[in-house]
């Protein structure tokens, strides 16, 4: 079956969906595109958690696929290959840096890509019991170039992400610091035992359905082009939160994705909340100034009379 799809001419390609080929002889092959491109995925996880858990529990599940998890790469924080015994562990699981440079050259030599957009900020974020917060804002890069290269981006969410650790909010600034220091995301955290072992949770992985970003651009993408797509994104990862929240256990939690649309939002919202703290202090001020000309004058008023009833009494004593 491979070698008959590879004597194929790339003009009569089918164009297959690569998800649904496998087992069918040599998926690489048989999934093309007219012209003979294979399709490119960029697939990006959320939450980034303290510990990213479902990165390291998704290739078991793509194994499946040995067409996909054999050309995909996952990026990870550009400070970790400082330390030599962890960039050796990294690598050898097929991650690279997820600076812009390598991605590039590697989304170039043909690999699919997994990302963690939220990245460090997303990492390091106190959620309450009943929120998950996901942070799309000031991370347009990977949607950039998804949209430069024509990669098709699969939102995965995973349920249980940051129930495996218990973060520490009033250390929180010291990770901050940390942060600002090296560059690198250390969560201040505790699993079983105060040890690094997470806690016996369910762990659940929802990989979504490819959104088409079009042909590749071959240059820079507007940034009206990449906010659309952005948008898109972001419903299609609030969908599948709300399909399947319950069956993962997250019935009463909220889906916060932050972007520049809600910053802007909450901007506008606290505007407005100053304009109107502003408009009932001008109130009060002048409530009070109204008063306390009033006063003045009653104790004008006041001080006149008492004159007049003194005057009064020296003509009568005269």
């Amino acid at each position: 079956m491979g070698s008959e799809a590879a004597a194929r001419k790339p003009s009569d390609a089918a164009a297959v969906d690569p998800l649904e080929v496998e087992g069918r002889g040599d998926p690489c092959q048989l999934a093309k595109f007219r012209g003979g491109a294979r399709r490119q995925f960029m697939f990006g996880m959320h939450p980034h958690g303290p510990i990213p858990l479902g990165a390291s529990l998704l290739f078991p599940q793509l194994s499946r696929f040995p067409w996909l998890v054999q050309r995909l790469r996952v990026g990870v924080a550009s400070a970790v290959f400082w330390a030599p015994i962890l960039r050796d562990f990294y690598l050898g699981f097929g991650c690279v840096d997820a600076g812009e440079p390598t991605v590039r050259r590697t989304i170039e030599a043909g690999f699919d890509m997994l990302l963690l957009p939220g990245g460090i900020r997303e990492q390091l974020l106190v959620c309450g019991r009943r929120e998950e917060k996901i942070v799309l804002r000031n991370r347009p890069g990977f949607i950039r170039l998804a949209l430069e290269y024509g990669c098709d981006l699969v939102p995965v969410l995973v349920f249980g992400e940051r129930r495996g650790y218990k973060v520490s909010r009033a250390l929180a600034p010291i990770s901050s610091a940390i942060r600002a220091l090296t560059g690198m995301g250390v969560p201040l955290l505790r699993g079983q035992w105060f040890s690094l072992v997470p806690f016996p949770n369910p762990v659940t992985i929802l990989v979504g359905k490819p959104l088409r970003t079009g042909p590749a651009l071959a240059r820079r993408p507007t940034d009206s082009e990449v906010e659309a797509v952005r948008g898109r994104y972001a419903k299609a990862l609030s969908s599948l939160w709300l399909e399947h929240r319950d069956d993962a256990g997250y019935g009463d939690v909220e889906l916060v994705v932050v972007t520049p649309a809600e910053k802007n939002k909450n901007k506008k919202k606290n505007d407005q909340q100053d304009d109107e703290e502003k408009e009932k202090e001008k109130g009060r001020k002048a409530g009070q100034g109204e008063e306390a000309e009033a006063k003045a004058e009653a104790e004008a008023e006041a001080e006149a009379e008492a004159e007049a009833e003194a005057e009064e009494e020296e003509e009568e004593e005269g």
